[in-house]
């Protein structure tokens, strides 16, 4: 975290996509950093775009069109935005995306902007990138993307695939994290 977020100047990413190679694990990856910049005092909005958000964590109902129906919405991006239990952590829950894909259209570029405006951190979500083409295309319109690799179940060939499709793509990809890594006798 302090490598991507913390930078003596001004450079520092705002806007950050998180994504696993394959399986899970950044969806709690993500959460755990939103907490923590949360906790600096920081204005921190979470994007799922693939996973539910911890119900006990949102303090409105859950009833919400969320980022599917932002993206194809002309409302305010603020109609869509759900407090959490804690003061500076914000979320747009995924909610249904009729369409299947995402692609890289000013709309979508739009939507990011205006989260960008309003809050201090615009933390992504997305989907693993063998999966879905999703996290790719956020990638593209955000500042970077954060690879999610999970110790002893993501092959190397495959994480090698997944980083010349983000470079490819012209994706920043400004760290990876390994994730459930277990030190021996630990």
């Amino acid at each position: 975290m302090q490598r991507v977020f913390v930078f003596p100047n001004s450079h520092a990413p705002r806007s950050v996509v998180f994504s696993s190679v394959e399986g899970s694990g950044s969806s709690q990856v993500c959460f755990r950093v939103a907490e923590v910049l949360a906790e600096s005092s920081a204005s921190v909005c979470l994007i799922s775009t693939c996973a539910p958000v911890p119900k006990e964590q949102i303090e409105a109902p859950s009833k919400c069109r969320g980022w599917a129906g932002a993206i194809t919405s002309a409302d305010p991006i603020a109609d869509f935005v759900l407090p959490t239990t804690l003061e500076n952590l914000w979320v747009i829950p995924s909610g249904v995306q009729e369409n299947g894909r995402l692609h890289v259209s000013s709309e979508l570029r739009s939507r990011i902007g205006e989260v960008k405006e309003e809050f201090d951190y615009v933390l992504i979500d997305a989907p693993a990138i063998v999966s879905s083409p999703d996290a790719v295309v956020l990638g593209q319109v955000t500042d970077g993307l954060i690879l999610v690799v999970e110790a002893n179940y993501t092959r190397r060939e495959t994480a090698r695939l997944a980083k010349e499709t983000l470079d490819a793509a012209k994706v920043t990809v400004l760290g990876a994290i390994l994730n459930n890594h277990t030190l021996p006798g630990a």
